[in-house]
């Protein structure tokens, strides 16, 4: 038995290389390999989950998953991947229920937040998606992937000027990103500061001239300055 133990472990470790390779149809095969050598070995089906979902093969990657948490139920880093392929297939209630797992088992993993933030806000739970979203800031507050998302939220819940102070920290955390700098501009235009929404967008644009969505906001800016009244 120990000597199956021992197999089953180099077999994923080999699968792990050859998955950092690039070649998935060689971790596959090593993956399989060990789950020959021992079908309830959890990072083997962990791993071979995580390699479907990346070729496509999403479903089967799921089942994966599944397999590993009958195992083995407290493996939050499985209960998060599984709700990322949930979520990939537009399955966003069972994405959240997934994720909700994970920080049930570690309430300090800040990806599975983040996770669970975006799956709540694609099912229109914009508090809860807040909510999320604030927890995974706690824990990492230099992850500009959270400022922005915390933005989206504010904004859709026309909380704009909450919205523009975490869209500025996330340009601040990433000054390339012009999502963000767009998205910062759409808010102050709406709360009616439009010299800084032409700045922002003028920043977007001396990068990127021709990014449609900007030019026609510019645009509606422009006419406000002059009077016209504001788009909604």
């Amino acid at each position: 038995m120990q000597q199956l133990v021992e197999s089953a472990a180099r077999l994923v470790a080999e699968g792990d290389a050859r998955m950092e390779q690039g070649d998935y149809a060689g971790a596959l095969e090593r993956y399989d390999a060990a789950l020959k050598e021992e079908p309830a070995h959890t990072a083997a089906l962990y791993r071979k989950g995580m390699v479907l979902t990346a070729i496509g093969r999403t479903d089967e990657g799921i089942a994966c998953f599944d397999r590993a948490l009958a195992v083995d139920p407290d493996l939050p880093e499985v209960w998060l991947r599984r709700g990322m392929a949930l979520y990939y297939v537009d399955r966003f209630w069972d994405a959240a229920e997934s994720t909700r797992r994970a920080v049930a088992i570690d309430p300090e993993y800040a990806y599975a937040w983040y996770v669970l933030g975006r799956s709540l806000k694609a099912v229109g739970h914009l508090h809860s998606a807040l909510n999320a979203y604030n927890r995974a800031a706690e824990i990492e507050p230099e992850n500009q992937a959270v400022w922005f998302m915390r933005g989206i939220v504010l904004a859709l819940m026309e909380r704009h000027e909450e919205a523009v102070e975490n869209f500025e920290r996330a340009i601040e955390l990433d000054p390339t990103d012009l999502d963000a700098r767009k998205n910062a501009a759409w808010s102050l235009y709406l709360l009616g500061r439009y010299e800084r929404a032409l700045e922002t967008c003028d920043a977007v644009l001396e990068v990127c001239p021709e990014h449609g969505q900007v030019v026609y906001l510019r645009g509606l800016v422009v006419r406000a300055m002059a009077g016209e009244p504001p788009v909604e």
